[in-house]
C-alpha cells in the first residue's frame, strides 16, 4: 500500500491492485500462471513472516527449493499432524505420481523430520504399490508408519531399504534387491519392473533420495 512514487501511503485496495497487474488483452492461460506466481509469492512472504512458528528449518527450505510445495508448507502449523486418504483414481499397471509435501500425509512426523522432507522412502513404495496392485489403501502415511514400526526410518536417506523386502509380503508384493548397474537398470525395466532406487546425495538432491523408477 505504497505510492509508486514514494510520497507515503494511499488507501489501495488490495483486490484492485492485484487485478490491475495484468495487463489487458493476456490470454486466460498466462494470467493464470502469472497469478498462480504472485500467489507463491505471497505465501513465501507469509512463511518468512512466520518463520518462528516452524520447529523444522527444513521445511523453510523445502519452501524456497521447491516453489511447488509453498502451499503445503504456508499451511504445515495449522495442517493436521495425521495422514488422509487418497481418494484420486487409482489404476493398476499405471503408478500415480505423488509427493513427500502432500497436504494428506506431508505433515505426519517421520523419523527426525515431517514426512514433506524425509518421506521420500515411503513415498515411493506407495506409488510402487497402488501401481501394482490398483488400491490406494496403502498412502506414504501408511508405508511410514509400517517403517517406523520396523526401525527402518533411519539412513542418509530417512528409511533403510531393508524396509521394503521386510514389508513386502505382508502387502501382497515381491521385492528383489539388485547391484546397481546399467545392464540391471535396463534389464528389469525393460521386462515392466518397478525400480526402488535411492539416488546418493548430490546427484538429485542435496541429501540422499528415494525415487521410483518405471518405463
Amino acid at each position: 500500500r505504497a505510492r509508486v512514487d514514494g510520497q507515503g501511503p494511499v488507501d489501495t485496495d488490495v483486490t484492485g491492485a492485484v487485478e490491475k497487474s495484468y495487463a489487458a488483452g493476456v490470454t486466460d492461460e498466462l494470467t493464470n500462471r502469472f497469478k498462480t506466481e504472485l500467489d507463491r509469492d505471497e505465501k513465501l512472504s507469509q512463511i518468512a513472516a512466520n518463520a518462528n512458528a516452524y520447529d523444522d528449518t527444513s521445511l523453510l527450505e523445502l519452501a524456497l527449493d521447491v516453489p511447488e510445495s509453498i502451499d503445503f508448507v504456508a499451511n504445515y502449523p495449522n495442517a493436521q499432524k495425521s495422514g488422509q486418504a487418497y481418494s484420486d483414481a487409482v489404476s493398476k499397471g499405471t503408478a500415480p505420481e505423488l509427493y513427500d509435501w502432500d497436504i494428506r500425509w506431508g505433515a505426519v512426523a517421520y523419523g527426525e523430520h515431517p514426512l514433506a522432507v524425509s518421506g521420500s522412502g515411503p513415498t515411493a513404495f506407495s506409488m510402487a504399490y497402488m501401481g501394482l496392485t490398483g488400491s490406494a489403501d496403502k498412502t506414504p502415511a501408511d508405508m511410514a508408519a509400517l517403517a517406523s514400526g520396523q526401525n527402518c526410518a533411519t539412513g542418509d536417506s530417512g528409511t533403510d531399504g531393508a524396509f521394503f523386502e521386510a514389508a513386502a509380503e505382508g502387502l501382497g508384493l515381491q521385492v528383489k534387491s539388485h547391484e546397481s548397474s546399467p545392464a540391471n537398470l535396463t534389464e528389469v525395466l525393460d521386462a515392466g519392473t518397478y525400480l526402488l532406487v535411492e539416488a546418493k546425495a548430490g546427484t538429485l538432491t542435496e541429501t540422499a533420495h528415494w525415487v521410483l523408477l518405471v518405463t
